[in-house]
């Protein structure tokens, strides 16, 4: 699940870091990832855990936000969409989708430029994820941070895109281990 990142300032004050770092973010316009183009990274996430063209992949594809629908109510709609097992889930689903993730993170970085401003805004701090289900806080918390290093090491994420989608699973999941 989603929800805004936070980090704790020098006088230990808790802050929302900006909404980029909130899988249930809605953005416009929609950025795209496997042929589709995606409201928030927690519609994809949900969606692309089954298989194409199944019905749960499809419907919570065609979830798109209704009029004022806040992030977090509709990160939670398509979650929840997201849960039903009726349609069998990708294999190794548990694993894969970590690399999914990250490489949703690094399309919507990608797609606009003012969400990477707002995430370097961040810096120095330590990034935090809030609760989440299973181990999503502490993967949450190390996509946000892998992503912020390389943006403030001016690496391309392009580049970084290209090198991800080559890496086995396992190697995503020691590379996400690794961030400090």
């Amino acid at each position: 699940m989603g929800g805004r990142c936070y980090y704790i300032d020098d006088d230990d004050n808790r802050h929302n870091a900006p909404y980029c770092t909130d899988n249930f973010q809605i953005v416009s316009p929609k950025f795209s990832h496997a042929g589709f183009k995606w409201h928030s990274i927690e519609q994809a996430f949900q969606s692309l855990k089954f298989p194409k063209g199944s019905m749960p992949q499809v419907q919570i594809y065609e979830a798109s936000p209704y009029e004022g629908e806040s992030y977090d109510n509709y990160g939670i709609r398509v979650w929840q969409m997201g849960q039903t097992r009726g349609t069998k889930i990708i294999e190794n689903w548990d694993k894969v989708g970590k690399k999914i993730m990250l490489i949703l993170n690094l399309q919507k970085y990608i797609s606009q430029d003012s969400f990477q401003k707002d995430l370097l805004k961040t810096l120095p701090h330590d990034l935090f994820a809030n609760p989440s289900t299973a181990d999503w806080e502490y993967f949450n918390k190390q996509i946000q941070l892998l992503i912020r290093g390389y943006l403030s090491n001016k690496k391309s994420l392009r580049d970084v895109l290209e090198d991800v989608e080559k890496m086995s699973t396992d190697d995503v999941l020691e590379l996400l281990k690794n961030v400090s």
